[in-house]
C-alpha cells in the first residue's frame, strides 16, 4: 500500500499468516522545513499525518488498521527497526500548545508539569497497538507508528527508514454474538478504505 500517490517510496507492505502477520514500513521520503521567523524545524513526510500532545515536539506518525481472526484473544508485538538514521538539525521542533490553566486538573502541580514538557525522546515508543475495533464481522487491531523520534536535548532525529513490526496471534473461541455480526457492501467498502491486509480476509474469514 502506497501511503502517498505523489512518493511512492513511502508503501507497507503486510504478509498475514494464520498466527502471524508481518508489516513493512518504508518511510524514504520526507522534507525538513526551517521557519526562520519562529525558529522552528518542520519535518514533513508525504503520507503521514501529525501526533499532536499538548505541549510535546509535534511529530509526523500514522494509525493503521490490521485485519485479525474474529477468534483472536491476544496479540503480542515486536518491532525491529532495519535501516536507521541519525540527523541533527539546527533548530527545535515546534511543540503543540500546552493545555490552558483553566482545563488542567488541580491535582497536577507544576513540576510534573514540567516533566511532561520536557521528555529526552518523543514519542518514547516507536508503535503502539490499541484496542480491538469490530466492523462488521471483522476484528481489527489499530495501530500507531512514529517512524521518527526527537532528542530534545542534542537537537538530534532518529529516522526509521525501513521498520518491521510483527503480530503473534493467540486465538480462542469465538463469542456468538460476535459471529454474527452482519456483512454488507459498507461494511466491505469500509474495510477495503482503511485495513492494511484486506486480502487476509480469504485466510481469517
Amino acid at each position: 500500500k502506497i501511503l502517498d500517490e505523489n512518493s511512492p517510496e513511502n508503501y507497507v507492505r503486510v504478509e498475514s499468516y494464520s498466527n502471524e502477520i508481518r508489516i513493512y514500513i518504508n518511510i524514504l521520503s520526507y522534507e525538513l522545513k526551517c521557519d526562520e521567523g519562529k525558529k522552528y524545524t518542520y519535518i514533513d513526510v508525504p503520507g503521514l499525518d501529525y501526533y499532536y500532545v499538548p505541549g510535546n515536539p509535534i511529530v509526523p506518525y500514522k494509525r493503521f488498521y490490521v485485519l485479525v481472526p474474529a477468534n483472536t484473544v491476544n496479540v503480542s508485538i515486536s518491532l525491529q527497526p532495519i535501516i536507521v538514521k541519525r540527523l541533527e538539525i539546527e533548530e527545535p521542533l515546534e511543540k503543540a500548545l500546552p493545555l490552558q490553566p483553566a482545563y488542567l486538573e488541580k491535582n497536577i502541580g507544576a513540576n510534573m508539569l514540567q516533566d511532561v514538557y520536557e521528555n529526552i525522546v518523543w514519542p518514547g515508543n516507536l508503535c503502539e497497538s490499541f484496542s480491538e475495533q469490530w466492523l462488521g464481522p471483522y476484528k481489527l487491531i489499530p495501530l500507531s507508528v512514529y517512524p521518527i523520534q526527537y532528542y530534545e536535548g542534542n537537537l538530534t532525529l532518529k529516522i526509521v527508514h525501513v521498520m518491521r513490526i510483527t503480530l503473534n496471534i493467540i486465538s480462542g473461541d469465538v463469542v456468538e454474538s460476535e459471529a454474527r455480526r452482519p456483512e454488507t457492501s459498507v461494511v466491505n467498502k469500509f474495510l477495503k478504505a482503511i485495513a492494511l491486509n484486506t486480502g487476509a480476509t480469504k485466510i481469517y474469514y
